[in-house]
């Protein structure tokens, strides 16, 4: 919920909502039966494209927030290993997270990752 709060406006909800409103329009009625990630059922089509919105902002931005405390991470393995205080296990470790260097602009933009590609 704090990443919707803080990353799902209301144009970018009112959007999805407009969009779930009309494809239940033309498809109902048709049965639908799924679970959000609490368990409980979704029984109609508006309402799970409704969840299928927010769920898109909490994937692009959960992802953001956990490379950005990865990109931290990386940051401290560096200095550890290239300061002089060389920890032999963390040697050259950092550049395994060469991709959480990136910018935040990038982060958001990517949804696959691979240590060997920037």
């Amino acid at each position: 919920m704090p990443i919707l709060d803080r990353h799902y406006n209301a144009n970018q909800r009112a959007k999805d909502e407009a969009k779930a409103a009309s494809v239940e329009a033309l498809l109902s009625p048709a049965f639908v039966l799924r679970h959000n990630e609490a368990g409980q059922p979704m029984t109609s089509i508006e309402e799970m494209m409704k969840h299928a919105g927010s769920t898109r902002v909490i994937q692009k931005y959960g992802r953001l927030y956990v490379m950005q405390l990865a990109r931290w991470l990386s940051v401290i393995m560096a200095k550890i290993s290239h300061n002089g205080h060389c920890i032999e296990a963390l040697y050259d470790l950092d550049e395994l997270f060469g991709i959480s260097q990136m910018e935040d602009s990038y982060l958001l933009r990517r949804k696959t990752w691979s240590i060997y590609r920037r």
